[in-house]
């Protein structure tokens, strides 16, 4: 898929950034760490790349706070965390900072977006999930451009010279002249750095002496050939979505990278970005959001559609849940004839003989609309039964939906409700649903508590007290999701 870059929006000033951080201990050396986001939504750690730091997310980060709860940090010797002369820079060692960043927040498990340098340090993290050992789970990881194949790799001058026996008199003859000139080579024709861009990844540069570490940390062009096998066969061998986002016109790990990812990389999943360089999130960030949120959604769908995870109720029973299918339609009409009369009115506001059609198939209206239909399950074969329901649909332009949720009567009061519910909100705010509602009846009090408990506004229906109109709006929520994984 290719699409167009807009260009650069609104640029968060690099002192807004820092101070809405704060630093953490590292083996004695301070480390700038960030968060934002909803309490209880998704984990995203967001890895930066060389020579910048976290402020190069800047322009994604209010967009992506909305849909998940964003974590980033400076890696030791980037930014504005410390970087000590006599330190032992490694990629292998940035991981296992990242881990213990993880550890420190008390993350279980985790998504991951990164970028150049980041991507090396993703590919590692990605390794080690296939070892033996406690540590928090990856759920997905998405790479930007990067060096994820040594032999694609076409370091600029200023990296080759770096990297050379003159590294360290390189550096200190390094001016702010000459990052501009080398940045300008790596962005896009139309997307090219301003002048206040270059002033802030200056300062990121040199803060703390930064230019006396770059002959060091520009080592990880070696330590990529050292450890190809083992970080090409962490993605080969990935049980995890995958995605490449590729700005094509970057001459350093561009088009010419993607094709090799495609080559290298089963079921490669890439998004490629016309007239966009080396720095996608800071040159096309509206595409770099979209790409990703469809990339998070639609891997999401697929886990609940094809993952039979199962989940233990109050009284110790156990379902599964995945997206309804047409071939569901006799557990539907099974599960229906089964509802007690109030059952029915309460999801109906009607007396309903048989399952309505667009049950089974429920559609939005509108290009941008879309529906999602879950089904809980218990039982194997033709045992099976079906034991609740939850769906939304939003309306034409995707932006607000109305939800339902059916449980069949000798299930209720065991807690499937709140989990169908609350897998729904996870999946609307990886669509960018933002906002949630559906009809009550004003006598249905059980519906009415849970929706209260899971942060909906039990408001009145205009014109009908009979009803209640509950309403959640995803972008104020806290409550944690529960999707299946």
């Amino acid at each position: 898929m290719r699409e167009d870059s807009p260009a650069p929006g609104h640029r968060l000033s690099l002192d807004e950034w820092s101070q809405a951080g704060r630093m953490m201990d590292y083996r004695g050396h301070a480390i700038f760490v960030r968060d934002a986001g909803a309490p209880g939504a998704e984990p995203l750690l967001l890895l930066h790349g060389f020579p910048t730091a976290s402020w190069d997310w800047e322009a994604l980060w209010p967009s992506l706070a909305r849909q998940f709860r964003v974590y980033t940090l400076d890696m030791i010797g980037f930014g504005l965390s410390a970087k000590p002369a006599d330190y032992s820079y490694s990629l292998m060692d940035q991981a296992t900072l990242v881990e213990s960043f993880l550890s420190m927040e008390d993350l279980g498990k985790y998504h991951l977006l990164a970028h150049d340098y980041g991507d090396s340090v993703a590919q590692e993290l990605l390794a080690r999930q296939q070892e033996p050992g406690p540590r928090p789970r990856l759920l997905s990881v998405a790479f930007l451009n990067g060096g994820l194949f040594p032999e694609t790799q076409r370091p600029v001058l200023v990296q080759k010279l770096l990297l050379s026996p003159l590294g360290p008199l390189v550096a200190r003859l390094t001016t702010r002249a000459t990052v501009a000139k080398s940045m300008r080579k790596i962005f896009g024709p139309a997307t090219q750095p301003d002048q206040a861009l270059i002033d802030a990844f200056w300062r990121l540069i040199t803060r703390n002496n930064g230019l006396a570490v770059a002959p060091k940390l520009i080592r990880y062009i070696i330590e990529r050939g050292e450890h190809r096998e083992r970080w090409v066969g962490a993605m080969q061998h990935a049980r995890i979505p995958l995605k490449l986002i590729n700005g094509m016109a970057d001459p350093v790990s561009g088009q010419h990278m993607a094709a090799r990812y495609e080559e290298l990389i089963p079921q490669a999943d890439v998004t490629l970005l016309e007239n966009v360089g080396h720095y996608p999130q800071i040159e096309a960030p509206d595409a770099v959001l979209a790409a990703y949120l469809e990339f998070r959604h639609r891997t999401a769908l697929n886990a609940i559609a094809t993952d039979h995870k199962i989940l233990t109720l109050r009284d110790g029973r156990t379902v599964i849940v995945r997206t309804l299918r047409s071939e569901d339609k006799d557990m539907l009409d099974a599960a229906f004839e089964r509802l007690c009369k109030e059952a029915r009115y309460s999801r109906f506001f009607s007396t309903v003989r048989a399952v309505p059609d667009d049950i089974l198939h429920p559609t939005a209206p509108g290009p941008q609309g879309h529906a999602v239909a879950l089904v809980a399950l218990s039982g194997d074969g033709s045992d099976q039964v079906l034991t609740g329901g939850a769906r939304y649909i939003t309306d034409a332009v995707g932006g607000t939906c109305e939800f339902a949720v059916t449980i069949a009567d000798d299930w209720r009061s065991l807690g499937l409700a709140r989990q169908l519910m609350e897998t729904l909100i996870g999946i609307a705010r990886t669509r960018s649903v933002r906002r949630m509602e559906g009809c009550v009846l004003s006598t249905n009090t059980g519906m009415r508590r849970l929706a209260t408990r899971l942060g909906f506004k039990d408001l009145p229906y205009p014109d009908d007290y009979s009803l209640r109109l509950v309403r959640l709006d995803l972008d104020e929520s806290t409550h944690r999701p529960v999707g299946i994984s």
